[in-house]
């Protein structure tokens, strides 16, 4: 039975409004028609799938060539392996001479975007040109490391504050995550801040996105459970406005996107940690998987929460200039009272221990004197 746009996006949860993307725009390409809509590409999408193989073939190839001159070279890789995949689930299989041609005009799969470092003054020049959302999201994401994806998934419940060792955090189940498997992030008191700060205007937000929605789709949407209710698209956007705004806009000249983007705030903040609490730390509390070597090792609550204290001076935007190096002292007068508390309590153990031995030798001593 043909698996058609929906049929085939519908076969894995995650990410299947890109593949029904992915497939729909191969069909308007194909049949020339950019303007089709999903209900009309489905039926086009039918009769694409009944055509001979000789006719996909230059169809697919083309699209590559296009791709390829229009689309980074991850983005390329990634739309062509999906459209071959949906051809293998309609049992279309195309001979290796095909395959070759297609591989010919791929691009080399590496990065293409010269990135602009963020820093701590840069984030806070962005910050104080964004509105309560957008600064509730950078700073969560600058604090977290975070994908962007994951965030805009996050709920309020989802967030926890851990009293004993002072730390914010929330844990992302399987389905939020990118990787497919759960993960806990901890996040900066001031991003906290932020979103409670956020969470007051919140309402205005949502209804605003109501109105949008009836003037443009001519339908209401209903109330989102998401904190941040935006979509992908919007956040680009307003990350766009508030960099130009602040200044800092730039294009990378080849490919021609923007050299602070969303991805910038979790290498931001994976730099951060690795330089102050190690690479497998790191790695840890950003959710980078290692394979077989994350397999052996294992960190508590304890352990993550005392690495991401560390970390989190360093990742506190909107703090005086001398905050690091006052939170840094007041951590090490911190752990110089944790020492002297624990050799107190080595010592009062001993004095505890030898008493107990006087006693027992007291007692003897009384009862050879019978």
């Amino acid at each position: 039975m043909p698996q058609p746009i929906s049929d085939y996006a519908e076969r894995r949860e995650k990410s299947k409004s890109t593949r029904r993307t992915v497939i729909l725009n191969y069909i308007r390409y194909t049949y020339n028609m950019p303007e089709l809509s999903l209900e009309e590409g489905e039926k086009y999408a039918i009769e694409y799938l009944q055509q001979p193989i000789e006719r996909q073939s230059a169809a697919l190839i083309n699209y590559t060539q296009v791709l390829s001159q229009t689309k980074t070279p991850s983005t390329t890789n990634n739309y062509i392996t999906l459209i071959q995949d949906w051809h293998k689930k309609n049992k279309i299989r195309f001979d290796e001479d095909i395959l070759d041609e297609i591989k010919r005009f791929l691009p080399r799969n590496f990065a293409v975007t010269e990135d602009e470092p963020l820093t701590v003054e840069k984030i806070r020049t962005i910050v104080s040109h964004s509105d309560p959302l957008l600064k509730a999201f950078i700073l969560t994401a600058c604090s977290s490391g975070a994908r962007i994806g994951e965030l805009l998934s996050l709920r309020y419940d989802d967030i926890e504050y851990f009293s004993e060792y002072d730390v914010y955090s929330f844990r992302l189940s399987r389905h939020q995550t990118k990787t497919g498997k759960p993960h806990r992030y901890f996040m900066s008191h001031e991003a906290m801040q932020s979103i409670n700060d956020f969470m007051r205007v919140r309402n205005q937000y949502l209804m605003s996105q109501m109105v949008k929605a009836t003037r443009c789709l001519h339908k209401p949407t209903g109330d989102s459970e998401v904190l941040f209710v935006l979509s992908p698209q919007s956040f680009r956007l307003k990350l766009d406005n508030a960099t130009k705004k602040a200044g800092l806009f730039s294009r990378d000249s080849e490919s021609n996107r923007a050299r602070i983007h969303p991805h910038s705030f979790r290498k931001f903040f994976d730099t951060q940690a690795k330089e102050i609490v190690g690479i497998n730390m790191g790695n840890e509390l950003v959710g980078h998987d290692e394979g077989l070597s994350k397999s052996y090792r294992r960190y508590d609550l304890r352990q993550l929460s005392e690495g991401y204290k560390r970390i989190e001076p360093h990742i506190t935007i909107q703090a005086p200039e001398d905050y690091v190096a006052i939170k840094t002292e007041i951590g090490g007068e911190v752990e110089k009272i944790r020492a002297t508390l624990a050799v107190q309590s080595l010592e009062l153990a001993d004095v505890k221990q030898r008493l107990e031995q006087t006693e027992v030798m007291l007692e003897i001593a009384k009862r050879h004197s019978k």
